[in-house]
C-alpha cells in the first residue's frame, strides 16, 4: 500500500515540483465494525508547501484505492489553485498613480 501512495502523489503532484515539501497521508475505516454502510475508507492528505499554510484534501470511498485516488485528485485542485492565486499576487507590479506607486505597507510611495 505505501509504495502505490507514493507512486500515485508522485504521480499526480510532481508537475508542482518543489514546491511542495511533504505529503502526509492518512487513511481510516470510517465504519469501524459496522460494515452495512459501503463507504467506509476515508483518505485524508496534507500537503506543506513552500512559503505557505497546508493545505488538505479528504474523500471518502468504498476502498482504499479509491480514496486515495479521489483524495489525490481534490488535492491536486487544491494545490494548482493555492498555486495560481500566489502567482497572481506576484505576477503584478504595484500600481502606479502619477509617478507614485501606491505600496501595500504605505500609502504612497515616491518611485
Amino acid at each position: 500500500m505505501h509504495d502505490h501512495l507514493e507512486s500515485v502523489v508522485i504521480e499526480v503532484l510532481g508537475p508542482f515540483g518543489n514546491r511542495i515539501v511533504c505529503v502526509e497521508a492518512y487513511l481510516t475505516d470510517t465504519n469501524g465494525a459496522s460494515k452495512a454502510v459501503p463507504t467506509n475508507v476515508c483518505c485524508t492528505l496534507e500537503a506543506q508547501m513552500v512559503g505557505s499554510e497546508p493545505v488538505v484534501a479528504q474523500h471518502h470511498a468504498s476502498t482504499a484505492n479509491q480514496a486515495i485516488h479521489g483524495a489525490l485528485r481534490k488535492l491536486g485542485r487544491v494545490i494548482a489553485r493555492e498555486f495560481k492565486q500566489q502567482n497572481h499576487r506576484c505576477a503584478f507590479p504595484p500600481r502606479i498613480y502619477a509617478g507614485f506607486v501606491k505600496d501595500q505597507q504605505s500609502d504612497i510611495a515616491p518611485l
